[in-house]
């Protein structure tokens, strides 16, 4: 048998407030192959061991509320800056994703 190696990680719900940890840049391998992404690391407001992250695709073009939309228009640009940032997240339904910085 083949040992799995993964780290596990939720996404985010509706409704709570996430504290921004820390910003991954990376390239992840796909059917299509290496893609630029962005690995978002955060810590819920409330007491929990569940690690939560959420992974943006980088692209020139992004809809306000796709993942990648969101994070930009609630953060900016400018990745670093993200860092220690608390985070409420408004919807996090596909294609109606919105996030307000607290």
């Amino acid at each position: 048998m083949v040992e799995i190696k993964v780290n596990l990680y939720a996404e985010p719900k509706e409704n709570e407030t996430f504290e921004v940890l820390s910003v991954e840049e990376k390239d992840i391998e796909t059917q299509d192959g290496l893609k630029p992404a962005i690995q978002v690391n955060l810590k819920p407001q409330r007491e929990t061991d569940i690690k939560y992250s959420v992974t943006l695709w980088l692209s020139d073009n992004a809809s306000m509320t796709s993942k990648l939309g969101a994070f930009t228009v609630a953060l900016g640009n400018n990745t670093s800056k993200w860092i220690g940032k608390k985070i409420y997240f408004v919807s996090w339904e596909y294609s109606n994703r919105e996030i307000k910085v607290v």
